[in-house]
């Protein structure tokens, strides 16, 4: 079985509202954080906003709720099926997809006008990451906006923080601006937060 599917089991199975578990709540306070700072940021030419790696939809419904055409990208079925579910319940609708983010045949020709990383690029390793950034060229609007939600390390020769049974691949802050710098995407804004390990935010536009 997946690893994000087993962990989606166990969360669902416990009775808490989605991923982070018992710090689900505190999570969610987070990520409206960072989705106020990003909508005050952009001013984006569409609607059209893509979520990969949505888990059980809770990003994707609060980006919906501010008027916005949401599609998410999840490869546990257990959580695409649970988001929804919660889309249902909120009246909205959103397009939830059963599918690796690292698929480069996910969503086809569309495009979009701001892709979120619903903190997934931290689960990702060398050909899934580099299909992950092929995807997100593909799919983004000549002017649209990438958001990075990942954890990273000041110093990739460390030993990794162990945070849950799924790897992450940690690499520092300079690395992840130089990804999107080859896919041609500008840095806009970028931001940290210290918990547990260290969390990056960098807003991007294509610059080409």
């Amino acid at each position: 079985m997946e690893v994000h599917e087993s962990v989606y089991r166990e969360i669902k199975k416990s009775g808490c509202q989605g991923w982070g578990g018992s710090s689900f709540n505190m999570r969610i306070r987070g990520w409206e954080e960072q989705l106020d700072k990003i909508f005050k940021l952009i001013q984006l030419s569409g609607n059209r906003v893509l979520e990969l790696g949505s888990g059980a939809g809770d990003v994707s419904l609060r980006v919906a709720h501010r008027g916005y055409n949401v599609t998410g990208v999840e490869i546990s079925p257990t959580a695409v099926e649970w988001a929804k579910q919660k889309a249902e319940d909120d009246n909205l609708n959103i397009e939830f997809i059963c599918q690796s983010v690292a698929d480069r045949t996910i969503l086809g020709g569309e495009k979009f006008d701001l892709i979120i990383d619903g903190n997934c690029l931290h689960c990702l390793f060398d050909e899934d990451r580099v299909a992950f950034y092929d995807n997100i060229e593909r799919l983004i609007n000549l002017d649209g906006y990438v958001f990075i939600s990942s954890a990273i390390t000041s110093n990739e020769d460390e030993e990794a923080p162990k945070i849950s049974p799924i790897k992450r691949c940690f690499v520092n802050r300079e690395s992840i601006v130089e990804e999107l710098r080859r896919r041609g995407f500008g840095l806009l804004e970028e931001w940290s937060s210290i918990g547990t390990h260290e969390h990056y935010y960098g807003l991007f536009r294509r610059s080409k």
